[in-house]
């Protein structure tokens, strides 16, 4: 199978792909290692399936409150089984979520805390602490070879100067904002 990515507002390419006399199938969306992706880089098939299955989760915590389990195995039992569904794949894609999407991704904590009378942390904050945790791992082994950060005079770092809303939102540019902030 094949997929093609394209900002394009038509389809990408429609011919088949041949290689060795064997044609390639064409598709619009395809399942990559857990995330759905499409052909214009859209996560919402990826989004409505992960608030799914974490919805049908929500009910273990129900049930857990019904026999009087301690706050701290419902909280356990969220992070476990909720928030690692949730939020898989998420310090990468979140940011190029809609509104609406993480909207939904927020209705599944909020009906698990509403369910379990617990207060449980919010995706974007969660995400945001696991961006500012990686970033903070770049900058100590400053080994990997695709990120670079740039340094200022004043020790801040540059950040990615765009009016593309997908570079601005991409995990490097994410990352020295968090950088940034925890300099400030």
């Amino acid at each position: 199978k094949a997929l093609t990515f394209s900002n394009a507002r038509d389809s990408p390419i429609t011919e088949d792909l041949n290689i060795d006399n064997t044609t390639i199938e064409q598709v619009s969306e395809y399942k990559y290692l857990g995330t759905i992706l499409n052909e214009k880089l859209k996560f919402k098939s990826n989004t409505e399936l992960v608030v799914k299955k974490s919805r049908k989760k929500v009910y273990i915590m129900s049930k857990l409150r019904y026999m009087n389990a301690t706050g701290k195995l419902i909280k356990n039992c969220y992070r476990t089984f909720i928030e690692s569904s949730l939020l898989y794949q998420s310090t990468v894609i979140y940011n190029h979520l809609t509104d609406r999407e993480k909207s939904d991704m927020q209705k599944v904590t909020k009906s698990a805390e509403r369910l379990s009378n617990i207060a449980l942390p919010k995706p974007k904050d969660v995400i945001q602490q696991r961006i500012t945790k990686k970033a903070w791992g770049l900058v100590a082994t400053n080994t990997t070879g695709t990120i670079t950060l740039d340094t200022l005079p004043s020790g801040r770092y540059r950040t990615v100067k765009s009016r593309v809303n997908t570079r601005k939102n991409c995990f490097r540019a994410v990352a020295v904002r968090a950088l940034n902030t925890k300099l400030s």
